[in-house]
């Protein structure tokens, strides 16, 4: 699909430029992108001053998007916002009006881009029931268009245990499923070499302690408790780390330490495969936002032809 020539690139909901990066060092240039949040706006531009950017929050009529009418080869990219679909929100119950919304943005975003007349198109998210849901409707009626599939990252190199759909053109996904191996794993040590402690812990402290025999309505199935063990929720960095995500901070971890440092944005950018040049915004909880809402820019440079 893409052979060896450069794709005009559309970046929606582009987030600080995770998509963005990875497509570029495939070759590619990043033309246009688009994202509600000013931070992320601000990031990406830093980072992608080719591009024109637009500050909007989606959906937008099709006709205000600036594709190419000319017979030029372009790719589409999006991320819709994945917070709702998570498995730590849908346990919150409920479908609520959020998570209405935020599916139609998926389908807003599948048929803007299987209408947009591209070459390509790609699209990342969570495997929720919901977007499986939405994805395989849109595939049964555009099978020659479309096909998806559920990828952990950590088996095309990124150091983390992160599980994501992506759907997109077929033979984009093919080759991704191809490219998917064991021998591609990398440990969070590999890209963190000064790690600053022998695990990584996620703020995931309790567990399961019991059925919940008396449940109501709305109660979670069992009963939970605080863990004691000093190495729950802890995977050693001789392995990926924990998956990098905005709700759930990850913190270094030695055993006999008194205190258990968070990584700073600049290690988990480091676990998402950014550059380590890459601009951040100086307020370290607005690069963690945005960091942990990003396309690892590897798994884009593989999707999109790199290595």
């Amino acid at each position: 699909v893409l052979g060896d020539e450069s794709l005009e690139c559309y970046d929606f909901f582009c987030g600080c430029g995770g998509w963005s990066t990875g497509a570029t060092q495939a070759g590619h240039r990043v033309v246009f992108a688009c994202d509600y949040s000013e931070d992320a706006i601000a990031a990406h531009q830093a980072n992608h001053p080719e591009a024109e950017h637009l500050q909007a929050e989606l959906p937008l009529p099709r006709r205000r998007l600036p594709f190419p009418k000319d017979g030029r080869k372009f790719h589409v990219h999006g991320s819709p916002p994945c917070t709702l679909f998570s498995t730590m929100n849908s346990k919150k119950g409920g479908e609520s009006e959020a998570r209405h919304a935020a599916t139609r943005l998926v389908s807003w975003y599948l048929r803007t881009a299987l209408k947009s007349g591209c070459t390509s198109w790609t699209m990342e998210q969570v495997p929720s029931k919901v977007v499986l849901t939405v994805v395989e409707r849109f595939r049964l009626k555009h099978r020659a268009q479309m096909d998806y599939g559920v990828f952990d990252f950590y088996d095309l190199g990124v150091p983390q245990r992160r599980k994501r759909l992506l759907a997109g053109t077929p033979a984009l996904i093919a080759r991704l499923k191809r490219m998917a191996c064991h021998s591609r794993r990398r440990s969070a040590r590999d890209v963190l070499p000064d790690a600053r402690g022998t695990h990584i812990r996620t703020s995931l402290r309790w567990e399961k302690a019991r059925l919940r025999h008396d449940r109501k309505p709305g109660q979670s199935k069992y009963v939970y408790t605080k863990s004691t063990n000093p190495l729950h929720s802890c995977v050693p960095v001789t392995g990926p780390a924990p998956t990098v995500v905005t709700s759930s901070p990850l913190n270094w971890v030695s055993l006999g330490a008194e205190t258990e440092p968070a990584l700073n944005p600049r290690e988990l950018a480091a676990l998402q495969c950014f550059p380590p040049d890459y601009w951040l915004p100086e307020t370290q909880d607005k690069a963690r936002l945005l960091v942990g809402n990003s396309v690892p820019p590897l798994v884009a440079r593989l999707l999109m032809g790199g290595n």
